[in-house]
This record gives C-alpha cells, sequence and structure tokens, in this order.
C-alpha cells in the first residue's frame, strides 16, 4: 500500500520511465498492471479456501491486499469479466466434479 512507481524505481536504481520501459518490455504492461495481476493471483490462491468456506470473500479480498471487497470486485470484472463469487462457485464446482471423478 502507498507504493509508487517512482518509489519501486528508486529503490531498484532507476527512474520511473526506465522502470515503465523496462516493465513493459520484459513483462507485456507497465508495473501498475503487473501489480494489479499479482494482487489479483494473490487472491486466486486463496479462492479454494473461500470455495470450502473456510475463508470469506472478504477476507480472501483484505490477505490478498485489497482494499475492500468491491475493489476486488471491479479489478475482478476487469481482469476475468466475472465477479469474484462466480470465479470461486466455478472453482468449487470444478473441485466437486474432480472429487466425485475419483
Amino acid at each position: 500500500p502507498g507504493a509508487t512507481v517512482e518509489g519501486a524505481g528508486r529503490a531498484v536504481g532507476l527512474s520511473a520511465r526506465e522502470l515503465r520501459r523496462r516493465c513493459a518490455t520484459h513483462v507485456g504492461f507497465g508495473p501498475k498492471g503487473l501489480h494489479r495481476v499479482l494482487r489479483f493471483r494473490a487472491f486466486l490462491r486463496r479462492a479454494p479456501l473461500v470455495a470450502a468456506g473456510a475463508r470469506s470473500l472478504a477476507g480472501a479480498a483484505a490477505d490478498a491486499g485489497y482494499a475492500d471487497q468491491s475493489h476486488l470486485g471491479r479489478e475482478c470484472r476487469r481482469l476475468t469479466g466475472s465477479s469474484p463469487a462466480e470465479l470461486v462457485g466455478r472453482w468449487a464446482a470444478a473441485a466437486e466434479t474432480a472429487g466425485s471423478a475419483v
């Protein structure tokens, strides 16, 4: 929280412009986009816990670094076109199907 591209660049000895350029070259988008994707991946790692009822959606959102559950919802829709609840529901259905196949 509170990190800036300028601060991250300084921390690694690059200007903000150079950090943006290198990030786009190596990752395909800028540092802020990378941050969004990595934070979303942190949520996805918690999705099985939410699907199993061991963690709330709001708790998983907070754990992953979102300001609140609605922040996660907006990002999830931007990145996947689905709501977090829809993703978790699909995760739970897939786990149930995999469990019954064994």
